[in-house]
Order: structure tokens, then C-alpha cells, then sequence
């Protein structure tokens, strides 16, 4: 069922043939690819498998280098095959780009529950947040996404970080994003996260898309305490991943607190004296005013 690495056989509901083409210049209109096939009629050979059904021919095609499955393109859809041995049936493309290898196949229309999937990308947008992004052109009973997460390649540590409800049968684009916060992961510098999704049809089915690979940089933990002056409270917010103490002193130099940094904190100071305090998160020490 994979053209490129030749792994996967069909064995029913399909032509039992496959078409290749490579442009050997950018086609930048439509345009249509017409498939001829025998039945097996009047002594001719038969390339239809078993169950295949002439009246529901969904014409498929994989591009080389970047599709992860057979697609039905935007515009096309399940259709009678046309002529009476050879039949034939016509495909139609919006462009084809130069030396790329194109397969085309034909399958029932009822064997196919294909997604097409035309961008899949993930890359860090700031210190401590992964952009997951995804584009479908098309969509055939598609109950959800699954979005999945691999820290540092463990083949046995994907975890699902996300459920994205796909749109059932649809010949429309459609855009997805999710983002990825490091209260998830380790913000270390170099640390790898791989991405894929799970593409999961209404009756169970379900394919991966390919891997998207992420290696952190410019990364830095960050950890505000506010306001300042303050009063009844202080407010702590970290992206910090690291086991480290938030420690406050008074003006006396004696500490009156000590607790490991949360992401989101509140200490209640209501009953402390007013006066100078040092905050120290890490190295970093900072004075904080709380007035009279």
C-alpha cells in the first residue's frame, strides 16, 4: 500500500494496477489524468480484485516525497467507471510539480476512508510553546485527531497531549492548531520533542502521520513574583521545569519562607510587617517593598 517503500498489498476493492507519472516541467493548472484498466471481458486480462464495484471507482493518488496515504483530491469523488472493457476513469489534479513521482490507483469507493492531509508542521514560536499545525484539503469520515508527543525519540513513550474533533466527510480546506506548553516537558536547552498525529475514522480506522521533530533553543526558565510594592499577596508564575525554591528573607536578613517553585502561586502576606523583604528564586534575589 506504500508505492515509495513498496511495503503493504491490496488485495480486494481496487484495481490491481498502479499509474506513475513525473512532469518533467511544473503543470501549474488543472489538470485531468485519465486511468484505463481490463475486466476481464471477452477474454482480455482482469485487473479487478475482489468486490471491486465499477459503479463506486474513487480515483487515489500518492505523491512522492511528502504524502503519508492514498487521497481522494479536493474536487474528485466516487463515480461509475465510464467505456465497457477497457473502462476508464478520469482523475484531476490542481497542479504537479516538476520531477516529483506521482502513483495513481482507483479503489472502491467504500473501501476508502482517506484524509488528506497537505501541511503538517511544528516548531517552537517562543521560549516555552510548541505551534502544532495541520491542513486537510479533504476529509472522509474523520471523527478526530490525535495529537501525540515523543520526548527525546523513546519509541515507547508517545503520549496523547491533545483530541482535535475532525469535520466527518468534507471537500473543504481546513486549518488546525495546537500549541504545546513546556508545563509539559523539560525547558532544557537541546531537548528533542518529536510530533505526530493519529488520524482516527468513526469506525475505529486509524493511520499516523508523518514525525515532526522540534529541538529546543534560546530556551530560558523564567519565574515572576509581583506585584511590587505589595500587600495582602504576592503572585508567582514559572515556566521553570528545574527543582528550585522560592526563599524570602526580611529586612533582619532572617528567611520567613521557603517553598519549591510552582507554576502558579499565591503567598498570603497579609499578616507580615511591613518593610523591605529579598526575594531569591534561584540566583536571581530581587527586594520587594511591602509599605506601612
Amino acid at each position: 500500500l506504500n508505492p515509495e517503500l513498496k511495503t503493504g498489498k491490496q488485495t480486494n476493492l481496487a484495481i490491481g494496477e498502479t499509474w506513475t507519472l513525473i512532469p518533467s516541467i511544473d503543470i501549474t493548472d488543472s489538470i485531468t489524468i485519465r486511468m484505463q484498466w481490463n475486466g476481464g471481458i471477452n477474454g482480455t486480462y482482469n485487473s479487478e480484485l475482489t468486490s471491486f464495484d465499477r459503479t463506486q471507482c474513487m480515483p487515489i493518488y500518492w505523491k512522492n516525497g511528502s504524502s503519508t496515504k492514498w487521497v481522494l483530491p479536493k474536487g474528485n469523488k466516487a463515480k461509475a467507471a465510464q467505456g465497457s472493457d477497457p473502462y476508464w476513469i478520469d482523475l484531476t489534479l490542481p497542479k504537479m510539480e516538476a520531477g516529483a513521482t506521482y502513483y495513481f490507483g482507483i479503489m472502491s469507493g467504500s473501501s476508502a476512508l482517506p484524509v488528506e492531509l497537505i501541511h503538517f508542521d511544528a516548531q517552537q514560536i517562543n521560549n516555552a510553546e510548541i505551534l502544532i499545525e495541520w491542513t486537510t484539503s479533504s476529509e472522509t469520515n474523520n471523527s478526530h485527531f490525535l495529537v501525540e508527543r515523543n520526548l527525546n525519540n523513546n519509541p515507547l513513550k508517545w503520549e496523547t497531549i491533545a483530541t482535535i474533533s475532525g469535520f466527518g466527510t468534507s471537500n473543504e480546506i481546513h486549518n488546525y492548531y495546537f500549541t504545546d506548553s513546556s508545563t509539559q516537558w523539560p525547558l532544557n536547552e537541546n531537548t528533542t520533542l518529536y510530533y505526530r498525529l493519529k488520524q482516527i475514522d468513526y469506525d475505529g480506522k486509524f493511520e499516523y502521520s508523518i514525525v515532526k521533530t522540534v529541538v529546543l533553543n534560546n530556551v530560558k526558565s523564567k519565574t515572576d513574583i509581583y506585584p511590587n510594592p505589595f500587600s495582602e499577596c504576592l503572585l508567582i508564575e514559572s515556566n521553570s521545569s528545574f527543582e528550585s525554591k522560592i526563599l524570602i528573607y526580611n529586612q533582619l536578613g532572617e528567611m520567613i519562607f521557603s517553598q519549591p517553585i510552582q507554576k502558579n502561586q499565591i503567598i498570603n502576606t497579609s499578616l507580615w510587617t511591613p518593610g523591605v523583604y529579598i526575594i531569591r528564586d534561584g540566583a536571581n534575589a530581587r527586594t520587594y517593598l511591602k509599605p506601612n
